[in-house]
């Protein structure tokens, strides 16, 4: 897969090549330190390596070289934890009002929802989709009734001793629209759950006495163990899960490594290949197998979705209630 970077990758590697210097990844975090940090979105963080040594190797191929194997193994660890730290600190910056003014021009969805035009409000803020549904008093009602259900013990505790439910419900009530953790969804490239720096250039911190409780958004440290450690209290997946997954992640990496095709055309290579992976899995029996057979489902779902192209047909004006009714 190239992009805006691949250029530079290419003359990267046409450099060290002309002069007979091995291209090695643990070369290249040294030399080019910089440039997958300024190049590596948050959500490509966890699979940094496999993707810039991807990218390497095909720039590498390009100049007629290969991609030279160490033994010892790059570290890539610094580099990740700058693009945590950045993204965080940018997001501080992004965020703006939590709350949207409410539109006078407003349209009724299929659930009878106000949805206001765009243009109408408020859309400085990112803490609410720029154009989404006013939130319903029964739906703020229930997204407030699931939290009081939830088992203190339970609930997922940062070593700061912040929930992260609290949050989401303490956040969830501050906007007017629909937003995931209306469904405690959390997005973790959404930058308005950064806190948003202090004139001083600090993060704002609630974290004080019985300000804990108050808290909407979290803090550079609460954001990385977010990312990076997840919820110790959820069930581990059973080795069957993490095979039938771990199946589809290694198929779409060789699509990756392998495809030297146009870059408009490796959604549909991608596809090709995911839904190839899932047909080699063949059936998964509902009764003895329902875990192996609940993810295929939900999977050959989501394929469809992009075989169909259900989003560009449905355009923008609908929800993500919408979406579950109707497909």
């Amino acid at each position: 897969m190239t992009g805006p970077y691949h250029s530079e990758l290419v003359a990267y590697a046409s450099s060290l090549n002309n002069t007979n210097t091995p291209i090695t990844v643990g070369r290249f975090i040294e030399d080019k330190k910089d440039f997958p940090i300024q190049n590596t979105p948050i959500t490509e963080c966890l699979d940094i390596a496999k993707i810039w040594t991807s990218r390497l190797g095909k720039a590498a191929k390009e100049v007629e070289a290969k991609l030279t194997a160490t033994k010892s193994k790059a570290n890539w660890d610094p580099i990740r934890q700058c693009i945590i730290q950045n993204f965080t600190k940018d997001a501080g910056h992004s965020r703006g009002n939590t709350q949207h003014s409410v539109a006078s021009d407003t349209s009724i969805n299929s659930n009878g929802v106000k949805r206001s035009n765009a243009s109408s409000r408020n859309t400085s803020s990112t803490g609410s989709k720029t154009d989404s549904y006013l939130l319903s008093p029964d739906a703020r009602q229930r997204f407030e009734s699931e939290h009081k259900g939830f088992i203190q013990s339970k609930k997922w505790r940062l070593s700061t001793g912040v929930y992260v439910e609290d949050v989401m419900l303490n956040r969830g009530l501050e906007l007017s629209y629909e937003h995931p953790t209306h469904s405690y969804i959390l997005c973790i490239d959404d930058p308005s759950w950064k806190a948003k720096p202090t004139s001083e250039g600090s993060e704002e911190s609630v974290n004080e006495g019985d300000d804990i409780d108050k808290k909407t958004t979290f803090t550079n440290e609460e954001f990385s163990a977010l990312i990076n450690q997840g919820n110790p209290l959820l069930p581990e997946l059973s080795q069957e899960i993490q095979d039938l997954i771990n199946h589809f992640r290694d198929s779409g990496n060789r699509c990756l490594e392998s495809y030297d095709g146009d870059d408009d055309k490796l959604d549909d290579a991608m596809l090709d290949t995911l839904i190839n992976a899932a047909n080699e899995k063949g059936r998964f029996d509902a009764r003895s197998q329902y875990e192996e057979y609940w993810v295929m489902s939900v999977l050959d779902q989501l394929f469809g979705y992009y075989a169909t192209d259900v989003m560009s047909t449905v355009g923008d004006n609908i929800t993500e209630q919408d979406l579950v009714s109707m497909y």
